[in-house]
């Protein structure tokens, strides 16, 4: 219909944008959106009312929406209760998603899958375990084309957090306390600075 407004909730928008463009007729206004908000279970019997409610809502606009449908997008966001709306090209969305939530993925798969099985893990476990391996619960047929689709952002994201963590090889072998103390300082700063 004439004056329609779409939008999706894809956690990759690369190419996608540009089919989903190919095969909408003119009159119909397609503005991309990424809901940064799920869960590690899969399902509608999984489903949570109150999922969106203070998470973030990424718009990715197209030289063809119009303002006032770039808006509508955004005040519907609000009223599904995220906390913040921003807007950034496609290409830097999946950029950005490359290091904000697919390598969290990465990483939190290459830990669990890392564990060598030598002795009962469950029992040595803590919240810090938990908390960072809860997303390693994938659904593997989502999260093998969300990372295939942006695979050159994820890449590049793998690269430099292993540049990053041999950093903090290299001082524990050369027991050297002052470059893992300021890695240390630098991260609990940085973290501060993320609400």
């Amino acid at each position: 219909k004439p004056g329609t407004i779409i939008t999706d909730a894809t956690g990759i928008k690369g190419d996608t944008i540009d089919k989903i463009f190919n095969i909408l007729p003119e009159e119909v206004d397609f503005v991309g959106g990424h809901p940064m908000a799920g869960r590690e279970v899969q399902g509608v019997w999984n489903s949570n009312k109150n999922i969106f409610k203070g998470a973030n809502f990424i718009i990715t606009p197209h030289p063809s929406n119009t303002l006032e449908n770039i808006d509508i997008v955004e005040d519907l966001a609000y009223k599904m209760g995220f906390k913040s709306v921003s807007k950034v090209t496609p290409a830097d969305h999946d950029n950005i998603i490359g290091f904000t939530s697919q390598l969290t993925h990465a990483i939190a798969v290459a830990l669990v899958n890392s564990d060598e099985k030598n002795f009962d893990t469950n029992v040595f476990i803590g919240d810090s375990y938990r908390d960072l391996t809860r997303i390693a619960m994938i659904n593997e047929d989502l999260w093998d084309r969300l990372f295939m689709g942006n695979r050159d952002n994820l890449i590049d994201k793998i690269e430099k957090f292993e540049k990053s963590l041999d950093i903090i090889k290299n001082a524990l072998k050369h027991k050297d306390s002052e470059i893992l103390k300021e890695e240390f300082i630098k991260s609990t700063l940085r973290r501060k600075e993320i609400s």
